[in-house]
């Protein structure tokens, strides 16, 4: 993603937020009237709060005034830990959500519909319902399992036709000698 900086100097590796985006800096990127572009997932070593203990697969947090890694959540979300760290490193390796383009992390619309798809009744419903449209409307709960649902016939279909076609090469390979009847 490209970003236009407006304020102080960014550095590269250096996480940035932008509304509800989270990109880490792939290039240091100059104040005021630099451009440059974040990296909106993947796995960083980013600064990790002292004395904070982390293991593999915890979810964590960017303290925007700190600006390291935390467990609280509060904080902003930022991913999961890639692999475990001591309470005496200076970073941790974390796997950053990945962003779709309405700066939902990835991770949580994907627990969000697998709630939807399984029927919870823990609140998974209406958290689902709060995904903003594009349009800027909320869709209801059964809004959204409808389109859930759409694109999931559509996957559907689009696996048949990726099945026919499979067939089809199969067969003029098996036709043409290439590959074996039996």
């Amino acid at each position: 993603m490209q970003y236009a900086n407006a304020g102080s100097a960014i550095a590269s590796g250096d996480v940035v937020i932008v509304g509800k985006v989270i990109g880490i800096a792939e290039t240091d990127i100059a104040a005021t009237t630099g451009v440059g572009t974040l990296v909106l997932g993947g796995v960083f070593a980013l600064a990790l709060t002292a004395s904070l203990a982390i293991t593999q697969g915890d979810k964590l947090y960017w303290n925007t005034s700190t600006k390291k890694i935390t467990k609280t959540s509060t904080d902003v979300p930022i991913g999961t830990a890639f692999a475990d760290a001591a309470a005496n490193d200076a970073t941790v390796d974390v796997n950053v959500y990945e962003n779709t383009p309405e700066g939902v992390a990835q991770a949580a619309l994907v627990a969000q519909v697998a709630g939807t798809l399984t029927g919870t009744t823990d609140g998974t419903l209406a958290n689902v319902a709060n995904i903003a449209c594009a349009g800027g409307s909320t869709p209801t709960a059964a809004q959204v399992d409808t389109a859930v649902n759409g694109a999931i016939l559509d996957v559907n279909l689009q696996l048949k036709e990726l099945q026919t076609a499979l067939n089809a090469a199969l067969t003029a390979l098996k036709n043409a000698g290439i590959m074996a009847t039996a």
